[in-house]
């Protein structure tokens, strides 16, 4: 009975192979839970730069079609009747806007000195680079920047070793992504 095997030796064996996958399940979770794109801000504000990790971002380009303004009725004098100037179209610019909306990954004291400020107009860049190295870096660039919306929650629960979230919205003059400016 030289064929004859332990049950021991057996069960052995499916617990090697059961430890063996389960080590291979777990390094794939972890390594998908990583971070797989950087995404950093930079804001340049009366000659100081500041920079901040982000969780995400999201630019955002509104335009409206031109409209007509509608036509005037005057008087051009006592003895003329009243003449009917043509409609005019607005300038598609006038409200068109570029915004930035952002989750901050914290908000320094430096930075928030910044937002603070009424006044503030500022430049920056956002720089979104994946750590795999398999996408081409992408590149946001912003002029006369300022706070349109500020958004901070806290939370007694930790999610991710952070204290909430910071959302904040930037409303921008010139906007380009790339090196590709987007007209108003």
């Amino acid at each position: 009975m030289a064929a004859f095997r332990s049950p021991n030796t057996w069960i052995m064996k499916q617990i090697v192979i059961l430890l063996v996958l389960t080590a291979g399940w777990s390094t794939a979770f972890a390594q998908s839970s990583e971070r797989r794109n950087t995404l950093q801000m930079q804001i340049i504000y009366k000659g100081k730069t500041v920079s901040t990790e982000l969780n995400s971002v999201n630019t955002s380009i509104t335009r409206y079609p031109p409209e007509e303004v509608p036509a005037d009725t005057r008087a051009v004098s006592k003895d003329s009747a009243a003449v009917k100037t043509p409609a005019t179209a607005r300038p598609a610019s006038a409200n068109d806007s570029f915004y930035l909306s952002m989750e901050a990954k914290t908000v320094q004291p430096e930075l928030l000195r910044i937002l603070a400020a009424p006044d503030a107009l500022f430049d920056g860049s956002i720089t979104v680079t994946d750590s795999f190295g398999k996408n081409p870096q992408r590149t946001i660039r912003f002029k006369g920047g300022r706070l349109y919306t500020y958004s901070d929650q806290f939370a007694g629960i930790a999610y991710s070793e952070q204290y909430g979230s910071a959302v904040l919205s930037i409303s921008c003059n010139e906007l380009s992504i790339d090196g590709i400016p987007f007209q108003k």
